[in-house]
C-alpha cells in the first residue's frame, strides 16, 4: 500500500515455525525509515533487516543473496517494538526480515521507507 508518491508501508507476516523462518517484502526499498516488530511469542525472538536479490523482477521469486547491512533486532517476548529512522537506513535492493530463533507465534514486521 503506497501511503504518497515516493513512500511504501508493508507488513510482513511470519508465521509460527519451529526452526527460524524468513519473508520478505516485494518491492525495492531505498531508504527504510521506520520499522515496527510484532512478537506474539512467549520467548524474545531476534528479527534481522536485510537488503536481497530475488530470482524474478520487483523482488519476486526466491530469495538469491543476502546484503549488507543486516540489522538485528531483539524484540521482547508478547511486546512490540517501534523504531524510526531520521535519516533512513539505506538499501537500495528488496528488503526482508528473518526471524533468527525458533517461535511458536507469529512475529510481524511493518516497514514504511521510500521507493524508487
Amino acid at each position: 500500500m503506497c501511503s504518497s508518491p515516493g513512500q511504501v508501508s508493508a507488513h510482513i507476516a511470519g508465521v509460527p515455525r519451529s526452526s527460524a523462518s524468513f519473508f520478505k517484502l516485494n518491492v525495492v526499498i531505498l531508504g527504510l525509515s521506520s520499522i515496527t516488530i510484532t512478537n506474539s511469542d512467549a520467548a524474545t525472538q531476534v528479527v534481522a533487516v536485510t537488503g536481497v536479490t530475488t530470482s524474478g523482477p520487483n523482488c519476486t521469486g526466491t530469495v538469491n543473496t543476502v546484503s549488507m547491512p543486516q540489522v538485528p533486532f531483539l524484540a521482547p517476548s508478547n511486546q512490540t517494538i517501534h523504531l524510526t529512522y531520521p535519516t533512513p537506513l539505506v538499501y537500495g535492493s528488496c528488503v526482508a526480515a528473518e526471524v533468527l530463533t525458533a517461535h511458536s507465534n507469529t512475529v510481524e514486521v511493518d516497514i514504511n521507507g521510500i521507493v524508487n
